[in-house]
């Protein structure tokens, strides 16, 4: 996608508030260092990916509670499924964690 062109509006919203709410993660739960937001293009799918050094959770166990008490990751995976795509994450204690949001660019 050339810089100059612009997605749908609610697919930038959807790309500005995942971008948030993994961000804001990072700054409450991870004990980062350093966190890394990128967003890519190929074909017709956008994908956003947040990556940071913190301390990671077990996530396969986190997503698989829902949202009880998780109403971040739950709420962005609903938003995510509503557009067509899909939220991925990947983490474990001690290793980080990365959230893949890929959604259509269209």
């Amino acid at each position: 996608m050339a810089p100059d062109l612009r997605l749908a509006p609610a697919t930038e919203r959807l790309l500005f508030v995942t971008a948030r709410e993994a961000i804001r993660n990072v700054a409450r739960h991870a004990d980062a260092r350093a966190a890394k937001v990128s967003v890519s293009t190929a074909g017709e799918l956008v994908e956003l990916v947040v990556d940071d050094d913190g301390r990671g959770f077990p996530a396969a166990e986190v997503l698989a509670k829902g949202p009880n008490g998780h109403l971040g990751l739950a709420l962005l995976t609903d938003l995510a499924q509503r557009a067509g795509g899909k939220l991925a994450v990947e983490s474990e204690h001690g290793h980080g964690t990365r959230l893949t949001l890929g959604v259509p660019s269209a």
